[in-house]
């Protein structure tokens, strides 16, 4: 069974605030869409959180409605962001790395984590393509606050998160995803950080997890 995960009291005020958001965002906020994420590879244990916000309704809660997708497996590394930048993904978890040789895309959400305090980035992000961002930015806004609410179930109750990501991918081993979740623990929840949270940077728009996650939401 993954273990539980420790935050720094600021950290787990924040989660704690997620938790509290009720049903989701009501009013001009709640684009009412459906969209396609394609995951970095084959489904795992980095994914539990997003898992989560599908099989819990925190997505349609918050107005959007997620498609989840992993790459053909024939597809490489670059899956996701060709994807993106053909229109047909409106998200894709990549590797940090990826964003700089394009710039057409951008960072939304950190995932993944590597390295530790000063030295500490982003290794997977959330992104989606700058234009898809000019022209419906309550979209990128409603599933970062829905990835942030299954991802703050992913960090308080490992189990059902994982759990989670069985019915979604109903042929993943569970033993395997609980060994994955506790080696991944300090870097999907790294200590210190807002969950999620970018830096600043020409490949990253770290305001929409700063407004997610301060949101106060009616129920």
């Amino acid at each position: 069974m993954p273990r539980r995960f420790t935050l720094p009291l600021p950290a787990l005020a924040a989660a704690a605030a997620l938790a509290l958001t009720g049903c989701g965002t009501v009013g001009e906020d709640r684009p009412e869409v459906e969209a396609t994420l394609v995951l970095p590879g084959a489904p795992s244990a980095v994914d539990a959180g997003i898992a989560t916000a599908v099989e819990r309704g925190f997505d349609g809660a918050e107005g959007v409605h997620l498609r989840v997708r992993p790459p053909r497996a024939a597809a490489g590394p670059e899956a996701g962001a060709r994807a993106l930048a053909d229109g047909r993904a409106d998200f894709a978890v990549l590797p940090a790395e990826a964003l700089r040789s394009r710039p057409a895309l951008v960072g939304i959400m950190a995932i993944t984590s590597s390295g530790a305090g000063a030295d500490q980035r982003p290794a997977l992000v959330l992104s989606t393509s700058r234009r898809a961002l000019e022209q419906r930015p309550s979209v990128a806004r409603a599933t970062v606050r829905a990835l942030l609410r299954g991802y703050d179930m992913a960090l308080t109750d490992p189990a059902s998160s994982v759990s989670d990501l069985q019915a979604l991918f109903p042929a993943l081993p569970r033993a395997r995803l609980d060994a994955q979740l506790d080696r991944l623990g300090g870097a999907i929840f790294p200590p210190g950080r807002q969950m999620g949270a970018l830096p600043d940077g020409p490949q990253y728009e770290p305001g929409i997890v700063a407004a997610a996650a301060s949101a106060t939401h009616n129920p």
